[in-house]
């Protein structure tokens, strides 16, 4: 890819999750993260402010989705639409969301 079509990758993932529904995830490459992070190493300073004002908005916006799945059972197939990194995130939050609920019910 080159350097302008990580941008426009970047803005259309994030048109993508504005769109959707406020608890569904849209699906983000596994390596959607590294590969953007080894982009940004090479771009211009213009673009890289650009892509990083971007990135905090779609972080933002999926982590919120990501929580609302969280604390749930079923996940109807949202590994499939996580990155490595929100994988990672998500089984942490689900993991802290099982142990508060076994300490408040269990008392």
């Amino acid at each position: 890819m080159n350097e302008e079509d990580y941008l426009i990758l970047l803005k259309q993932q994030l048109v993508k999750e504005r769109i959707q529904n406020a608890i569904v995830l849209s699906h983000l490459d596994e390596d959607f993260y590294q590969d953007l992070s080894k982009w940004r190493e090479s771009a211009s300073k213009e673009q890289n402010e650009e892509a990083h004002s971007l990135l905090l908005q779609l972080t933002r916006i999926r982590i919120g989705k990501i929580l609302c799945y969280s604390d749930t059972q079923e996940v109807n197939g949202i590994h499939d639409r996580l990155a490595k990194e929100e994988k990672s995130l998500y089984q942490k939050i689900h993991q802290a969301c099982i142990e508060f609920n076994s300490e408040v019910l269990n008392r």
